[in-house]
Order: structure tokens, then sequence, then C-alpha cells
């Protein structure tokens, strides 16, 4: 059930005003439902609708944008049953916490905005992880097209990133917890070198899929680089926003050039953050290629197998790309779908980003940019 805040509503942990608030959601904002529960009466009105992370809204402050009214699912008010909820995360972890991330989700978790991964496939059994995947497609050769189980971990390290759920204490939180996951399985392995051929093919087939944000945490030799490029251009003509790692210094035979895609003007490239605030000096730092810096190292990330959850110490600009994508992600998802586009999330991010003394490189200021989108 889609949903659109009439006028300004609490955020409530139960179907009751008496239950704890959460926040406030503005006149406008949309967000999906996935029932409706009787509850405290108001004015005559005891109808709530409920979303997937347990938090309820009286129906006297939503408009219902479905056709058919749903069939009420229970007659109490009630605490909500167990359920993918990053208020269980507890306490938040630096990553979102410091960088005024959980204030935004005060209006959005990101709900519905889909992030393609493209990568060495995801783990979509895990918890953090599981009911997340909306397509998904592997490339290779080793298996059927629809295989896009993860065997190296690095590809279900960045979707958690992006958009884990937080299931548990210690489950695996990502930016965007209420994104939807796309998945391109283009890699068998971190250390192997991509074919740029399918990565051309999973950019397409991403855009056709609808996808909102693209999120490339690899790097190509200038093999193919034209017509990786006009993949990437394509995208963006349709307003799909491309998010790509700016590469690490260690083993690259260009370690003050960015890789590709990041170099790319099309596309927004990310630079590791440590959790003191200081960019990563591991990082490619380009002068000519704009450098978004993100919270990447001592974070919790889903492991590739099982329910576990993996502390990486350095997640280097491989988690950056992700944390940023699920950051946009959060900023457009009160936008109807594909309609901000790539060159106005950039102006956001350069006029509310803060210098780093370094040249083209920036450390991202969340809220701010999220305002900027969202005037």
């Amino acid at each position: 059930m889609k949903l659109r805040i009439r006028k300004s509503t609490d955020i409530f942990g139960a179907a009751s005003t008496m239950g704890p608030s959460f926040g406030k959601l503005k006149a406008g904002y949309r967000l999906e439902a996935e029932a409706v529960v009787q509850g405290e009466e108001i004015k005559g009105n005891d109808r709530w609708y409920r979303d997937p992370f347990g938090f309820f809204y009286w129906s006297g402050t939503v408009e219902l944008l479905d056709e058919a009214p749903p069939q009420m699912e229970f007659a109490l008010a009630a605490a909500p049953a167990p359920r993918a909820n990053p208020l269980l995360v507890n306490p938040l972890p630096w990553y979102i916490k410091d960088f005024g991330i959980d204030k935004i989700w005060q209006r959005t978790m990101g709900t519905d905005v889909k992030i393609a991964i493209l990568d060495t496939g995801v783990n979509t059994g895990h918890p953090d992880l599981q009911g997340a995947m909306v397509w998904g497609k592997n490339y290779l050769t080793d298996g059927g097209p629809q295989n896009t189980a993860d065997v190296d971990g690095h590809g279900s390290m960045c979707a958690s990133v992006a958009l884990g759920r937080g299931t548990r204490a210690n489950g695996a939180l990502g930016v965007a917890p209420a994104a939807r996951l796309m998945i391109g399985r283009v890699l068998p392995g971190r250390l192997n070198e991509v074919e740029v051929r399918f990565l051309i093919q999973a950019i397409q087939d991403a855009v056709a899929n609808q996808a909102a944000i693209i999120s490339i945490s690899l790097g190509t030799v200038d093999f193919l680089r034209s017509e990786l490029q006009q993949a990437i251009r394509d995208a963006v003509r349709q307003n799909v926003i491309v998010v790509a790692a700016a590469g690490n210094r260690a083993g690259s035979p260009h370690p003050n050039s960015a890789d590709f895609p990041a170099s790319f003007p099309e596309v927004i490239a990310a630079g590791a953050l440590n959790k003191d605030g200081t960019p990563w000096d591991g990082t490619i730092m380009d002068s000519t290629v704009p450098t978004y810096f993100c919270p990447a190292n001592e974070i919790h990330v889903a492991a590739h197998s099982g329910a576990g959850t993996i502390p990486i110490s350095i997640g280097a600009t491989s988690m950056a790309a992700p944390y940023l994508a699920g950051l946009i992600a959060l900023t457009i998802a009160s936008h109807a779908p594909r309609s901000v586009s790539a060159q106005q999330i950039i102006n956001a991010l350069k006029k509310s980003s803060i210098p780093l003394g370094v040249a083209q490189s920036f450390k991202i200021n969340p809220e701010k940019f999220f305002q900027l989108i969202n005037i």
C-alpha cells in the first residue's frame, strides 16, 4: 500500500498515541505500508497503517494512494512483532550517528528506492539483506543467470553498507535500510579483473529494470573505455545516478589517477573516511576528479554466507561508494522515480560538502545535502 502524508504526523511504535514516538513526517511525504490495523480511536477513526519496519501512522493524517482499501489485519493495538528495524541496532554505529543519518531517518529510510550493486553477487539469505532483492542477474559463466550468490564477500559487504536492514543488536545496518536491492554479478572475486562487457550489460539492464542508483566498487582498465562511458551517459540521461569507488592507491598502476569508471565526469566518485573523520590515506586523490569522502573503515558488514556480520578495519573506497549510494537513496526517496537528475545531486554535494584541503576532495555533510534536495 502506498500512502501520502496529508498533514504533519508522528511516527509511532504502536497503533496508539500512547506508544513511543520516533519523530515526525511532513505533509507530502510518501511511504509504503504493509498492513492496516485497528488501534486507538481518534475522532471516531480507529484505522492505523503499519509500515515494513513496524512503525504506525494514524489514518486521519494520511491518504491512501491505492485504489482498493485493504482489510483490517487485527483488532487490537499492540506493539509490533519483531521485524527488520534499524532501531534494533543499539548503540547506533558511528557512521550512522556521527553523520546524522538517524536524523534523516525521521523523514525517510529510503523506502523502495532501487540501488543496483554491480559486484561479486550478494548473500540474499542474510537476515539483514533478506527480502530486499527485487532484481538480479549473473553475467558470469559459472552458473545460470539467476545465480547471484556471493562466493567472495565483497558484494555482500557493499549491499549491507547501502541498505542493510539491521535486524539485530549486532546486525549489519546500512544507510538506507528500506531501499530495494538490485544485483549484477559481474565479478567472481575482488582480486579478479572485471570484464568490461559484463559491466556495460549490467548497467544497461539495471537502467531497463528501473534502478535509481548504480553503485560500482571496482575499477577497470582502459579496454572498452568509450563503450563503458557511453553506457553510463545513457543511464545518466535517464536520471539514474552512478556512484563509483575512486580506487585504492595500493597496487594501483596509477596511484594518483582515479579508476574507471569513477574518473568519468558523469560518475560521482567516492573516497574513504576514517572513524576520526580524516580521509583514509589509501584513497586515490585525483586533482581532476571531485571525490566525496564517506565513512568506510571500522564498520560492520554482512558476511557472504550464513547470518554473521564482519568487523572490517579498512573498508577502503569499496565501502565508500555504497555508503554514498545509500545517502542518495535517502535524499531522493520522497521524489517521483528518476525525477532528480545526476547534475542536481552533484550540485548539492558540492554545496553541502566540506573541503578537505586537497584539491577536489570533500567530506560529505549528509544533513545539509539532504536539505538541499528536499527544501
